[in-house]
Order: structure tokens, then C-alpha cells, then sequence
């Protein structure tokens, strides 16, 4: 039977099963529409199994906390996801608009995907979840864990890029020319990403309350559009192109591929 025109509505997660549970379920519809946005779901999926593994071996200062942290950040990304196929109900953000309009072009390759998610959730909604579930304030009370949370993500990526690798030839092709492990590439841009995502958190603090952060976060959310959005232009998109030439397009293989390396949480590390 085919896939619906649309995903089921998502709730708001308070846990890092519930939230494994949404993303699990927006991966299976992606399958039966053949939909790319099952693309950065399954890395997601990936990435929040591998967070409750942390917690369950006391890797973090504050276990509880961080468990309402998963629901917090995975509920700004399925709220989006809703936005997307609902617009008439939820209003989506500049940072995951511009993810998603590129979702119906077949353009596109998988990291552009993923990278492009990866941007709007690092980059902003991850701020907008630590103000949350601090108020703005006092939010060097979670720097600690702030910083393992973003070590645990760099841990999950070399098993997920070699998957990418498997249907992505061109793109295996490319890495092997980089000298030594091309994984390691990944730190030193999580560490940008990391940094960049703790300066924002630092800003909404002089803003303490939701109300008067609108300001600075739409200027974020602006600007994780405009940065998402070169991933699909110019040099950028003509980069990836080449790799696209010999790139697996089957788009249900493709998410099943990334969602069967999701459910295999290894390798998990807390420091960067």
C-alpha cells in the first residue's frame, strides 16, 4: 500500500525514547513515499539513540535534564517537519525552510541533506532548545553538557558517513583523496558548529524570556537560511554535482541503508 500524502502529525516528545519513537515513525513514511526527508531523520535517529546510551552510563552532569533537553530540541525538529506538510497550522522557520524546499528536487545529493538539516538544528535549533529549558538564564549551568552532547554527535559520524559512502560512490571517491582518516575532518567543523551554537545560546541570554529573544533569534534564523541555502548554489552545488553522477538515486534503498546503521549505536564518546 503507498505511503499517504503526508506524514502523520508529531507530537512533542519529553524523553529520548518518545523522541527515537517520532523520528522512527517519519523514517518508516519516508520509506513508502520515497521522500529525501528521511535523509537527515535517520542521522537523527542516530544521533539521539547514541545520547540516551550516554546518559544511561552517566556521561552527563545531569541525565533527567538532558532527557527533557532530547524532547525540547527533537520537538523543534518534528514541529517543522509538521510546518512543512501543514503550513496552514504551524509556521516553519527560515533555517528549516530552507532545508526543506530542496527536498522535492532530485538535484540534490544526500549530504546536501543531511548537511542542510544539520544546520538548522545545530545551528539554531539547538540554541532555541538550551534557552528553553533554562529560561536564559544561568546557562553556564549546562555548558558541560552542552559540550559532551556535541561530542557524542561527532562520535556517530564516521559509521554514518560510511554508509553514505556505500551509495555514494563519487563521494567515497573524493574522501579517499584526503589524506588520513577523512572522519577526522568532522571535529574541527562539529567544534565550529559547537561554538558558534554556544555564542547564540550567550546572546539569548542578555534576553532573558521568550518574548524579548524574538529579535535575535529571528536574525539567526535568517542567517542559518542564508548559510543552508549556498549549500545548493554556486561552487557548492557544483561540487556536489559531481559527486551526484554516480550517486545511488533509489531514494526507499537509500533511507533504509541509513536507517538500519541508525539503530547501531557504537563508538560513543563524550569528549571532543
Amino acid at each position: 500500500m503507498p505511503a499517504a500524502d503526508t506524514p502523520p502529525r508529531f507530537g512533542e516528545p519529553d524523553s529520548f525514547d518518545a523522541a527515537a519513537d517520532e523520528l522512527q515513525t517519519l523514517i518508516d513514511w519516508a520509506k513508502g513515499a520515497e521522500h529525501r526527508i528521511g535523509y537527515f531523520a535517520a542521522v537523527y535517529k542516530r544521533t539521539t539513540l547514541a545520547l540516551k546510551q550516554a546518559a544511561e552510563a552517566n556521561a552527563f552532569e545531569d541525565g533527567e535534564r538532558m532527557s527533557r533537553l532530547a524532547g525540547i530540541f527533537a520537538t523543534r525538529y518534528l514541529t517543522a517537519v509538521n510546518a512543512f506538510f501543514r503550513p496552514d497550522e504551524f509556521t516553519l522557520t527560515e533555517s528549516w525552510r530552507a532545508s526543506f524546499d530542496q527536498l522535492d528536487n532530485p538535484r540534490p545529493v544526500i549530504v546536501q541533506h543531511i548537511q542542510a538539516g544539520i544546520n538548522a538544528h545545530t545551528a539554531f535549533d539547538l540554541g532555541m532548545a538550551v534557552n528553553e529549558i533554562t529560561g536564559s538564564r544561568n546557562v553556564d549551568s549546562v555548558r558541560v553538557d552542552f559540550l559532551a552532547v556535541n561530542a557524542v554527535l561527532a562520535s556517530q559520524t564516521e559509521d554514518m558517513l560510511d554508509k553514505v559512502e556505500e551509495i555514494s560512490p563519487r563521494l567515497r571517491a573524493i574522501l579517499d583523496t584526503v589524506p588520513g582518516d577523512e572522519a577526522l575532518l568532522i571535529g574541527p567543523a562539529i567544534k565550529w558548529m559547537r561554538e558558534e551554537a554556544w555564542a547564540f545560546v550567550k546572546t539569548l541570554e542578555f534576553f532573558p524570556g521568550m518574548t524579548f529573544n524574538v529579535i535575535p533569534a529571528d536574525v539567526k534564523d535568517s542567517w542559518v537560511g542564508v548559510l543552508t541555502r549556498s549549500l545548493f548554489n554556486g561552487l557548492m552545488a557544483a561540487v556536489f554535482d559531481e559527486i551526484g553522477e554516480q550517486e545511488s538515486r533509489d531514494v526507499r534503498r537509500n533511507i533504509e541503508v541509513l536507517d538500519a546503521v541508525a539503530d547501531d549505536v557504537a563508538n560513543v564518546e563524550t569528549t571532543l
